[in-house]
């Protein structure tokens, strides 16, 4: 393939990985050299191809060189969180908020990035009050995005609080209404209420949301979970599979496929479920 099209960017990160396995410092380097005569998104598997064999070679220099990297040439992808996780792993985690907060500024509207920032401060910081006058502070500073309360009810939930979780979802579905993210968050009352045992709410919860969008993955994964528990293994099945159709690295809905699977005794299937989410 190379020998027709030396610039396809996919037969080269295959050589790439296949290389590094015999000889990481050649696969280095050719990655490297090819990633520089490619345009810059056809080049960025090969650039986290190169930091994924500099971590298995224990580069901890060479990592962080190659995320910084990423971080200025493409500000908007997200790469500023996994350069906080590499320096909290590394015991600078002054350095990860820096980069955290920076990496927000340059790239105000993405929202994982900011609840990058609330979960290093909960955690990494052991300051969860903080975390969540920060994410108070984004939805004050944004009070029309829907997003932002999805996030915040995240943290609440992550941190043991429904009730409160139920309040900025509710928030977040009156803003959207019929949007994707409108659709996520009643989806996730709707959890919420299955959590707190009323089954019949839940149901009809994400039967609304699947009515409106038959392919939204957490009415799928939430619907096939509250199968799962009545036992209706089958209908579970179907749910969870139309979620994997469009999100086949989803852990929960592989977890759920995996035990709806058992339940109908198909060791094979849920074997095979198993190592989906092994893999994911």
């Amino acid at each position: 393939m190379l020998a027709k099209d030396p610039k396809n960017a996919e037969a080269i990160l295959l050589r790439g990985v296949a290389l590094s396995a015999s000889d990481p410092d050649r696969a280095l380097a050719d990655l490297g050299t090819a990633a520089a005569g490619l345009d810059r998104e056809a080049a960025k598997p090969l650039r986290q191809a190169r930091i994924e064999i500099l971590s298995r070679q224990r580069d901890a220099a060479g990592v962080e060189r190659e995320l910084r990297a990423l971080v200025a040439d493409y500000p908007e992808g997200g790469y500023g969180a996994d350069l906080a996780r590499f320096l909290v792993a590394t015991g600078r985690v002054d350095q990860a908020e820096a980069a955290l907060r920076e990496a927000i500024k340059v790239d105000p509207d993405n929202f994982d990035l900011k609840y990058s920032l609330a979960q290093f401060l909960s955690r990494a910081r052991n300051r969860p009050a903080e975390a969540e006058a920060t994410l108070k502070e984004f939805i004050a500073a944004q009070p029309d995005e829907p997003r932002l309360p999805i996030l915040l009810g995240t943290f609440y939930e992550a941190s043991g609080r429904p009730e409160d979780a139920m309040v900025q979802y509710q928030l977040a579905a009156s803003r959207a209404a019929s949007t994707p993210t409108g659709l996520e968050a009643r989806a996730r009352i709707a959890t919420l209420k299955f959590e707190a045992g009323d089954a019949v709410a839940a149901r009809a919860g994400y039967d609304a949301v699947l009515a409106e969008a038959p392919d939204n993955v957490p009415g799928l994964t939430g619907r096939g979970q509250l199968n799962l528990a009545e036992g209706k293994f089958q209908d579970a099945i179907s749910d969870l599979r139309g979620a994997l159709r469009k999100e086949p690295e989803n852990a929960s809905a592989l977890l759920a496929l995996a035990r709806a699977h058992s339940g109908l005794g198909d060791a094979n299937l849920a074997r095979d479920a198993y190592r989906s989410l092994l893999q994911a």
